[in-house]
């Protein structure tokens, strides 16, 4: 049996796209010099394993299963 693990989220922008005046000219630094990590997710979270992610709710992630 495989295991699908989803998750939810309110919105599902990659992170780069969510900063203020993001730049990869400023090699991926946000306005003030911050150096942004760029997984091309909607968030920046770390995790040892795969896992699809659905913009919506907790149900609506269930529905995907």
């Amino acid at each position: 049996m495989k295991l699908e693990r989803v998750v939810s989220i309110d919105v599902a922008i990659i992170m780069k796209d969510r900063i203020p005046l993001y730049s990869e000219a400023l090699g991926g630094r946000d306005w003030s010099g911050n150096v942004v990590e760029n997984f091309n997710l909607p968030i920046n979270l770390m995790f040892g394993t795969y896992f699809t992610i659905i913009q919506g709710t907790a149900v609506d992630a269930i529905a995907e299963l």
